[in-house]
């Protein structure tokens, strides 16, 4: 696996990399069944995320993502959405008499936000993210070749229980020599 793009938070009104993935919670709880398409090996959760806490809770502000349509049966609305943009683009054609018809391959790759999962939400509470979420802030150090293991000066340890920011921790990070220390782990308990 290489090394992957970060989501961001927005903490004390500053952006900061996330080093963690909450919105995989919700896919898990929410039973949902998708395949995100990844744009590249640097990010194969295949989606880009904002995420916010505001009074100590946490929100999830944007989606960027894309998929297969066939790989959006649970998400029928998506489809319509795709077929109604190809519906405007469309060169009628004068022979053509079915031109409201679309057919849509299973490989058409579709672009997804936010609303595709939270269709009538505004403001989404991410009340079913319960775990820690790691945040990269400072000087970067080391780059890290797999997942989310390049160092920085700071790693800020978040604990949230059902979207509730509960508890954090900062450890400072150093480079002693050229022994890299792992990516820290931390338990908030």
């Amino acid at each position: 696996m290489s090394a992957q793009v970060h989501e961001i938070l927005i903490y004390k009104g500053e952006e900061h990399l996330m080093a963690s993935d909450p919105f995989a919670q919700f896919l898990l709880k929410k039973n949902i069944k998708i395949k995100l398409r990844s744009f590249s090996t640097g990010c194969l959760r295949g989606y880009l995320g904002k995420w916010e806490i505001k009074d100590n809770k946490l929100y999830f502000i944007d989606f960027q993502g894309q998929a297969f349509i066939g790989d959006l049966k649970q998400f029928p609305e998506e489809i319509e959405r795709a077929k109604e943009f190809y519906r405007k683009i469309r060169v009628p054609n004068k022979t053509d008499k079915s031109s409201d018809q679309i057919e849509l391959s299973p490989t058409q790759i579709v672009s997804l936000s936010i609303k595709t999962f939270f269709v009538d939400q505004e403001i989404i509470f991410a009340d079913w993210f319960s775990g820690i979420i790691r945040l990269q802030t400072g000087k970067f150090l080391f780059p890290g070749s797999t997942g989310f293991t390049s160092i920085y000066e700071e790693d800020v340890f978040l604990k949230f229980e059902n979207g509730n920011l509960i508890d954090s921790k900062i450890v400072k990070n150093e480079i002693k020599g050229r022994v890299l220390p792992p990516p820290p782990m931390i338990n908030l308990e």
